[in-house]
């Protein structure tokens, strides 16, 4: 995988990176990015396990996408991310466990959305983003405690620009 992105030797992409449909199980020749001015979608990987590679990303100016890569584990390589200009989705990654990597995450611009990540236990290091833009979706995870779900909702505070749109279909007895 190494030999198909080390071409990208910058700090700073002016655009959106796209990893989509590809056999790739890591991203391992983006470790220099800092910041992302477009999008990142990560969608529909079968093989990746880890998105390591990023751990130096801080901004994203656009929207991320991580969603339908059924190898996917944690999102170590999301460490250093502190703002998101955009949404975030995280959806449909079986393997989830946690999202103990977005502790640095401060600002989502635009909704969050957790959804249907069967495996998603936790999601204790949301605690410390401040602000999300508009509406928080988080649903169809079957192994996330509703009271954790609950428990993000209320610190979050006045730190939610929209709505509580969907937060159903989560664990309820924990």
């Amino acid at each position: 995988s190494a030999d198909l992105l080390d071409w990208l030797d910058c700090d700073v992409l002016d655009g959106s990176l796209y990893i989509e449909d590809t056999s790739l199980t890591d991203l391992e020749g983006l470790s220099n990015l800092v910041s992302i001015s477009g999008d990142v979608i990560i969608f529909g990987n079968d093989n990746l396990e880890n998105i390591q590679a990023l751990e130096n990303l801080c901004s994203v100016g656009g929207y991320i996408e991580i969603s339908t890569n059924p190898a996917l584990t944690d999102l170590e390589g999301l460490v250093n991310l502190a703002t998101v200009g955009d949404f975030l989705d995280i959806s449909s990654n079986p393997s989830l466990v946690d999202l103990s990597n977005l502790s640095n995450l401060d600002t989502i611009e635009g909704f969050l959305s957790v959804s249907k990540n069967d495996a998603l236990e936790s999601i204790e290091h949301l605690m410390d983003v401040s602000w999300i833009g508009e509406n928080l979706l988080m649903y169809r995870n079957t192994n996330l405690c509703h009271s954790h779900v609950m428990a993000f909702i209320e610190a979050l505070g006045s730190g939610l620009g929209g709505d509580v749109e969907n937060i159903t279909a989560n664990k309820d007895a924990c």
